[in-house]
C-alpha cells in the first residue's frame, strides 16, 4: 500500500526566544535537510512572517502561512 499523505507540522511562528526569525528560519531548516518530506504551517502575523522569507530558495520549500493576527 502506497500511502501518500502529507504530513503537515503546525509551528507557532510568534512563540519562543528571538521569534519569529529563529523560528522560521529553523523550520526552513528542516525543510531543507529532509528535502521537503512534510510542509510547515507557519502560524502567526502573516506581514511579520513574510517579512522574515527572505533567504534564497523558499520558494521551493514546502510551507504555507496561515495568518493570525492576535497573540495570546
Amino acid at each position: 500500500m502506497n500511502d501518500t499523505r502529507t504530513i503537515r507540522i503546525a509551528v507557532d511562528a510568534m512563540g519562543g526566544d528571538f521569534a519569529p526569525g529563529n523560528v522560521i528560519s529553523g523550520a526552513l531548516d528542516a525543510l531543507r535537510e529532509t528535502n521537503n518530506r512534510f510542509e510547515v504551517l507557519l502560524v502567526g502575523k502573516e506581514q511579520l512572517i513574510r517579512s522574515h522569507l527572505t533567504s534564497s530558495g523558499v520558494e521551493r520549500l514546502s510551507y504555507s502561512i496561515v495568518d493570525a493576527p492576535e497573540i495570546i
